[in-house]
């Protein structure tokens, strides 16, 4: 029953400056590797080479890596591959056009590349998470209150990137009670939304999710891990789940009091 978390944002952004400093240095090297041919070769080929990095970069890591090696690429084709060589000036037209163009078209190939592997990453998202909520549809019609707000309170945790997930009675006088709302219409109550880079955090001090029609079983309150990314996708699955705990707690009234276990 249990699902693979994803990896956190601090590991993606570690992973892509490692991919961004080895795609840097092997471009920085074919450049140079290729000097002593570069009088058989005309340098657009090498520059074709050096931009097939970049695209590389921007499937494997995303937009930062890829403008690290395109840039790292136009200053190696320069110094290499254009008169006068062993320098960062160049002589001839040209040369300064095909620079130029290699930093154009790597970063704008590479901002293309890093969007379709964002959108695959979303869809396979979007895929577990349906099969996801297809089995917790299952706990709830079949099984215990318990067992199923067990999954639900992992599964929360899970997309929300969350430190803990606990439930609160409906009239429970707790600061649980104050925190902005997350619905199918996004957060409530807050006025800054923070930007990560690769999309919007939770508001550090948390938020409640309401349990059942205007809360009417109380609320589910995420005390989420700060400065993480949770996509628009995460919300609504976990409002949705939320949904499944509510159906849950309707059918199953007598054991309403599992919600309580910490």
């Amino acid at each position: 029953m249990s699902s693979l978390p994803p990896a956190t944002d601090d590991a993606r952004r570690d992973l892509g400056l490692l991919t961004g400093a080895l795609l840097s240095g092997t471009a920085l090297a074919i450049a140079a590797l290729l000097v002593p041919v570069r009088d058989r070769l005309d340098n657009a080929n090498v520059a074709v080479v050096l931009m097939g990095l970049v695209v590389l970069a921007g499937v494997i890591a995303g937009r930062v890596p890829a403008l690290c090696v395109a840039a790292v690429g136009a200053l190696s084709f320069n110094y290499f591959h254009t008169e006068p060589y062993g320098t960062l000036k160049m002589a001839n037209g040209n040369d300064v056009i095909l620079t130029l163009l290699l930093t154009v078209c790597g970063l704008a190939v590479g901002e293309i590349a890093s969007a379709r592997a964002r959108r695959a990453a979303e869809s396979a998202a979007r895929a577990l998470d349906l099969a996801t909520l297809e089995r917790l549809t299952l706990l709830a019609t079949d099984s215990s209150l318990r067992i199923t707000w067990t999954r639900i309170r992992e599964e929360l945790e899970r997309v929300l990137v969350a430190q803990r997930v606990w439930f609160e009675q409906p009239d429970a006088v707790t600061v649980g009670a104050a925190l902005p709302r997350l619905d199918a219409g996004g957060v409530h109550g807050v006025r800054v939304h923070r930007w990560t880079g690769d999309g919007f955090a939770l508001p550090d001090e948390g938020v409640q999710i309401p349990l059942g029609a205007d809360a009417q079983y109380g609320r589910i309150v995420v005390d989420p891990c700060p400065n993480r990314t949770v996509s628009r996708g995460a919300c609504n699955f976990a409002v949705a789940a939320v949904a499944l705990l509510a159906f849950a707690v309707e059918h199953h009234p007598s054991e309403s009091s599992a919600l309580l276990d910490p």
